[in-house]
């Protein structure tokens, strides 16, 4: 895979206008770009990008996504245990998750960017209501980052700290947008920056 784990502003711009210069199979450069775009302002994972149909597109910016990493509920059927975590126990005759101790539940994520949200809802009314916005798959999409030197998921990692850099959201802030269970998962996504959390201090304490 490609070695970027986190893109500048300029490095971004470069990598879009790379992915015209390469050869695709089953999708537009224009869709390809669109592609990356929702990947990076949605802060999503490649798999969650991929999933998109018209019917995912809520307005306001909205996605609904079906499956994420982090979409299940533990079922009230169920006993887990803890350390390492497993499923101890549940009701195989359970309608809601089928003896599996948990269920998918679906989660909105959002694109902070309305131009490209409405280039989703352009594209949405090409497509049937269940057929997918990008029709390829996440090996297909890592190739073409990977030809371009970059990660798919460096797009998640590198609008976190854009987020986090603008000085105006905290690590709680960055959770929400990730969809994170767990802060400490935020904080090994996020780009360690010193340089910002030595500005947002400069001259605020007063000399003891």
């Amino acid at each position: 895979m490609g070695d970027k784990k986190y893109l500048n502003k300029e490095e971004v711009r470069q990598f879009l206008e790379g992915l015209q210069t390469i050869k695709v199979r089953k999708i537009t450069h224009k869709d390809l770009t669109l592609m990356f775009e929702t990947l990076l302002f949605g802060s999503m994972r490649i798999s969650e990008v991929l999933q998109i149909t018209p019917e995912s597109l809520l307005g306001g910016c909205k996605i609904r996504l079906e499956e994420t990493k982090g979409g299940w509920v533990r079922c009230a059927c169920s006993k887990w245990k803890f350390r390492p975590k497993r499923l101890e126990s549940s009701d195989k005759n359970c309608i809601k998750c089928l003896g599996e101790g948990k269920y998918r539940v679906s989660v909105e994520a959002w694109i902070d960017n309305q131009e490209v949200y409405n280039d989703l809802i352009e594209l949405a009314k090409t497509k049937k209501h269940d057929q997918r916005l990008f029709p390829i798959n996440r090996v297909t999409a890592w190739k073409y980052a990977d030809q371009l030197k970059t990660r798919t998921h460096a797009f998640r990692h590198t609008f976190l700290t854009w987020m986090l850099e603008t000085g105006k959201l905290d690590i709680r802030d960055i959770k929400q947008k990730a969809r994170h269970t767990s802060l400490a998962t935020t904080d090994r996504y996020i780009q360690n920056n010193t340089e910002l959390t030595r500005s947002k201090t400069k001259d605020l304490f007063e000399r003891i």
